[in-house]
């Protein structure tokens, strides 16, 4: 890693940190405190952060229905409608690795 770099990561609140195993190279994250996160933009955080454990959620189900609302709850889409076509064209545009998602279930 080059020197006077900081990479951004989330440590938890215990400040628990794993060493990393890069290029064959141990790195061992250090936390830098930058204080509680500003009050305006902590919601779309917190939806972006809902929006990525329903993806998890929807890859380890194999879920659409959970994919969708994934899409749902991002704050850029927002809207039943076009969580539901964006998901749907999502699965058609890759179906070598979203191809297990046309068979569940899509309820309008």
């Amino acid at each position: 890693m080059t020197q006077g770099t900081h990479k951004v990561t989330l440590v938890g609140g215990g400040g628990v940190r794993t060493p990393l195993l890069i290029h064959g190279i141990v790195q061992a994250p250090q936390p830098l405190s930058v204080g509680r996160m500003p009050e305006k933009v902590r919601g779309l955080v917190q939806a972006v952060k809902a929006y990525e454990c329903l993806v998890v959620r929807a890859a380890a189900e194999k879920s659409a229905d959970l994919a969708r609302q994934a899409l749902l709850v991002h704050p850029l889409i927002g809207q039943w409608e076009l969580a539901k076509t964006l998901s749907a064209a999502l699965i058609n545009s890759d179906p070598e690795h979203l191809g297990y998602l046309q068979g569940s279930s899509l309820r309008s």
